[in-house]
């Protein structure tokens, strides 16, 4: 079935338009494509509408806005269809014919050979998608996100490492079938207006010029997680320059009509940007922004560069030249992809998109079954390693880590590098776990070298608070911050840093952003407890607050009845002692650490200071609570117990 579609695929961009491009009227045409892209915008509308409406912001105006337009389209195509019966039927009286013009003269319209072949290399390289594509296909061909990056889609991470070829290799790639006729019904339409109005050296420099601007604007404005490809800039500077270049018409119905069409495909293309939010980034209107931009400026160099009294616009040598580049740096894009298909082994296969787990939790409950499925596949071994790390198995968890990590050209190749940031970072927590945060810190430091992320910084952050060096800390978890990795997790332990160092009010302010970003983290009220308390802020009503969001009994509630003045240190160890071997044995070690901060509240040193000592030789390695004791003895023994 599949390969009946892309049959009909390749027919409906391929010979469709050469059989209407036999046609010289302009109204046999312009009746058709409106009411093929009246069809695909009202059904796009539809789908768009009842998909976002139910997901919070704006996004479901965009369906709204191409439900709309394709109803326009529809109409125009309706009048149009018996505008063309009309004109058969009914000769035109010698009367009502036009008077000579002393207009500009226009080009005589022909066939649009390079529009033609154009559709017939996008077409090529989606079919050459579906061949090499290392995912299982979807739907009506939809590539997955591997496949698409390892064929040279777009994202800014990618670029910035190096990857700069991709700004072109993007341009001629597609998501899926209906992505692919989407865009080539759009050129076809453009290029039978311009092509042969302009000439093809023009038409050229607009479309790749207008593809890299597309490019640009996208790795400018989209976040750095978006994957995007696709012909889209490219065409919006096709649609946006012919909407200028038609101001050299002679003015007139036949002017004001071809712009208006012309508007109807440019507004749903830009206009979606200003109601898109995280939800609806599944098009990348900033690809389109940056191509319309780019054909208005283009468009105005053809007006100016195009005498008044010729049939083609000026300066054909500098339009030649423009595109003969481009087109140089579009083929040299493609050698980077080649040369990766061609050294690796391309006997397996990479989780399908269907199958990837909807969340951690199921991911990590399915991560068995992943690996031994997919057992290339790098997310299949991080999500195992997630699950070794929880089960305690942490030499387990390390060896899938690094087993992932040596298949660098799979790794590196067909996923964003957050894949192998959360490889490094789950590698730290297991050597930092296993007593090696010398090591961990070494690792994370070479992957920073490399791919200096947010996650990165906070897993080294954590790692210097392992052995102690709490200004070391802080400033990795500035980095995190200041690259954009504002979690809850970076906020608590430059929190917790801050403490330790005796900026009290920095703690306060720390914590108190994390409990914002992670309301339902249950440690947070304790944490910002004792940090107001340190820093002579009264807070006994704020923790009350706080703990009227957990249930009472849960822990570690007791610990907040305990600094409540409703329990005693005997209730909350009594509290600690319920669940399984594990799960007592860590609510113990956290127990003895928040009964040690209670003493030293009520000024009893010398029961903290052992209590501390307790918690820092036997709570596991990776507790905030181990290393935060740790952090007191060594102020204890720095001022006596005062700070």
């Amino acid at each position: 079935m599949k390969v009946l579609i892309l049959l009909f695929l390749i027919l409906a961009l391929l010979v469709v338009p050469g059989i209407l491009g036999r046609s010289s009227t302009r109204a046999a045409k312009q009746p058709l494509f409106f009411l093929i892209f009246g069809i695909l915008q009202v059904a796009f509308g539809a789908f768009a509408t009842l998909a976002l409406l139910h997901r919070p912001g704006t996004g479901w105006t965009i369906g709204v806005v191409y439900l709309v337009i394709g109803a326009f389209n529809l109409r125009k195509a309706i009048r149009l269809f018996r505008g063309v019966q009309e004109q058969v039927t009914t000769p035109t009286p010698l009367s009502a014919q036009a008077p000579l013009s002393l207009d500009p003269p226009l080009p005589p319209r022909g066939r649009a050979y390079l529009t033609f072949w154009l559709l017939a290399l996008l077409t090529g390289i989606f079919v050459l998608e579906q061949i090499l594509s290392v995912t299982p296909t979807e739907g009506l061909f939809k590539m997955g996100l591997p496949s698409l990056i390892g064929m040279g889609a777009l994202n800014r991470e990618l670029v910035q490492s190096g990857q700069w070829y991709r700004v072109f290799s993007a341009i001629f790639l597609h998501h899926d079938a209906a992505h692919l006729l989407f865009n080539g019904i759009t050129l076809w339409f453009t290029g039978w207006l311009l092509e042969n109005r302009i000439g093809r050296a023009w038409f050229a420099a607009i479309f790749l010029v207008g593809g890299l601007c597309g490019s640009i604007f996208s790795l400018v404005l989209n976040p750095s997680s978006i994957v995007s490809e696709g012909a889209s800039g490219a065409i919006t500077a096709l649609l946006a320059a012919g909407f200028v270049i038609n101001y050299r018409m002679p003015e007139g119905r036949d002017r004001s009509a071809m712009q208006v069409i012309l508007l109807r495909l440019l507004i749903p293309a830009v206009a979606p940007m200003l109601f898109s939010t995280p939800n609806t980034h599944h098009i990348d209107y900033a690809d389109h922004l940056g191509g319309a931009i780019a054909g208005v400026l283009l468009g105005l160099c053809v007006v100016f560069a195009w005498p008044r009294d010729a049939l083609m616009p000026g300066h054909r040598q500098i339009a030649t030249a423009i595109s003969l580049v481009g087109a140089v740096l579009c083929l040299y894009s493609a050698s980077p992809v080649i040369s990766r298909y061609r050294s690796i082994d391309r006997d397996f296969t990479l989780i399908p998109t269907a199958e990837l787990p909807k969340s951690g939790v199921e991911g990590i409950k399915q991560s068995f079954s992943l690996v031994a499925l997919y057992p290339r596949d790098p997310r299949a071994r991080l999500l195992r390693s997630a699950a070794l790390v929880d089960a305690g198995d942490f030499q387990g968890a390390e060896k899938e880590v690094r087993a992932s990590l040596a298949d660098d050209k799979i790794l590196n190749d067909f996923f964003l590098p957050e894949v192998a940031s959360g490889l490094y970072a789950v590698l730290g927590q297991v050597l930092a776990t296993q007593g090696q945060a010398e090591t961990a810190i070494e690792e994370l430091s070479q992957a920073i070298q490399i791919n200096p992320i947010p996650a990165l910084y906070e897993a080294r952050g954590n790692a210097f608070q392992e052995v102690g060096k709490w200004n070391e800390s802080i400033d990795d978890f500035a980095h995190a911050l200041g690259k954009g990795g504002a979690s809850a997790g970076v906020y608590y332990g430059v929190g917790m840093d801050h403490f330790l160092i005796g900026n009290y009010g920095e703690a306060v302010s720390d914590f108190s952003q994390g409990a914002k970003l992670d309301p339902t983290k249950a440690y947070a009220p304790l944490w910002l407890f004792l940090a107001r308390a340190r820093a002579g802020i009264p807070n006994a009503d704020a923790l009350k607050q706080d703990e009227t969001r957990f249930k009472p009994e849960a822990w570690p509630n007791p610990v907040a009845a305990l600094y409540l003045g409703q329990a005693t240190p005997d209730d909350v160890h009594n509290a600690a002692a319920k669940g399984d071997a594990k799960t007592q044995r860590d609510q113990q070690c956290e127990a003895t650490f928040y009964i040690a901060e209670y003493e030293l509240m009520k000024s009893n040193l010398p029961v903290a200071r052992a209590m501390l000592t307790v918690a820092a030789e036997n709570c596991p390695a990776g507790f905030i609570e181990r290393n935060w004791a740790k952090g007191e003895l060594e102020k204890i023994a720095k001022d006596g117990g005062n700070g």
